[in-house]
């Protein structure tokens, strides 16, 4: 059996590099690497939800013996992002409170802390309240892996920890309390003292683009938006590309540079013809379109935009 699996070992890695993320994941399956396999669900989501043969071979994963409670723990959270990408809120909610509950079985820190953050994500466009306890409570767990963990919990702790007062700091920019500029200016020692992933640098600089607009500096806004942009086009995380599209389309409309708005937002439009587009992004981003094409005269574009907008957010519960 050891070679049939070295086999599919080097072909999943040769189809992840030629762009056929789809065929890598089957053979991660056949190689038996459910780790890996669960990894790389979570890298290409996008794709992975455009498939439902992904879902079949999750199934055919939680049939099998996994090696460990915290694969447990990753493949309920894989099962919620596909939801996700196709816009089926309360299935997403059900598998994200299902690793919630390994989680808890198990009582180990990480898990819980990675599990309740994932569900802030969940509830940060439908309860704000309920959003920010859940990354208080995946805050406090990940404070305890970051003092006492093993390094290579620790390792994983201060990165899904960076992530979640990045999240906080943004909804506390919704309500324009300051204490979201005290958490952000907390990441950069961090950083300093335990290596941040170049992905939540990225959301990190998003965020700190929010920060800037509702201050009405939307130059400085732009400046760490495109910022945020080349770092996921360098790391190839579509989901955030399309995300920072939406953002950059909407500064550009408070710029009144319209032009510039309908060409990110259409960029992300586009993007949902081929592939799996989250329902926040892609109601944003026909939003956005909805006041630039609309500012410009072109009302009936602006008219078809609301429509799709408030559809997909309808359909989403947002």
């Amino acid at each position: 059996d050891q070679e049939p699996r070295s086999w599919h070992m080097r072909h999943a890695q040769a189809s992840f590099v030629s762009g056929r993320p789809l065929d890598g994941l089957w053979h991660l399956f056949r190689a038996q690497k459910p780790a890996e396999l669960l990894a790389a669900v979570k890298r290409y989501g996008t794709e992975a939800a455009g498939n439902t043969e992904v879902d079949c071979l999750l199934d055919a994963m939680s049939r099998a013996d996994l090696s460990n409670s915290s694969q447990q723990v990753e493949l309920s959270l894989r099962r919620a992002s596909l939801w996700h990408f196709r816009h089926e809120v309360e299935r997403e909610g059900d598998a994200i409170a299902q690793a919630i509950r390994h989680a808890q079985a198990v009582g180990q820190p990480l898990l819980l802390g990675v599990a309740h953050a994932a569900m802030g994500r969940v509830l940060e466009e439908r309860d704000r309240d309920r959003a920010m306890a859940c990354y208080d409570e995946g805050i406090a767990n990940l404070r305890q892996v970051i003092e006492s963990g093993i390094e290579a919990d620790r390792l994983r702790a201060v990165d899904e920890y960076a992530s979640c007062i990045v999240h906080l700091a943004w909804l506390h920019l919704r309500r324009n309390n300051p204490r979201a500029k005290t958490l952000l200016e907390q990441l950069p020692q961090l950083n300093a003292q335990q290596s941040i992933s170049d992905e939540t640098i990225a959301a990190l600089e998003q965020t700190w683009g929010e920060y800037w607009r509702c201050l009405s500096n939307p130059r400085r806004s732009l400046e760490h938006h495109h910022k945020a942009l080349v770092i996921f086009q360098r790391l190839g995380h579509q989901r955030s590309i399309l995300n920072t599209y939406r953002n950059l389309s909407l500064i550009y409309s408070d710029t009144k540079e319209f032009k510039a708005a309908i060409e990110y937002g259409e960029k992300v439009l586009d993007a949902s013809k081929e592939q799996a587009v989250e329902p926040e992004v892609l109601s944003g981003a026909a939003g956005n379109l909805v006041v630039a094409d609309g500012s410009l005269g072109n009302l009936d574009r602006a008219i078809d935009y609301y429509r799709q907008a408030s559809g997909v957010a309808e359909q989403a519960g947002l």
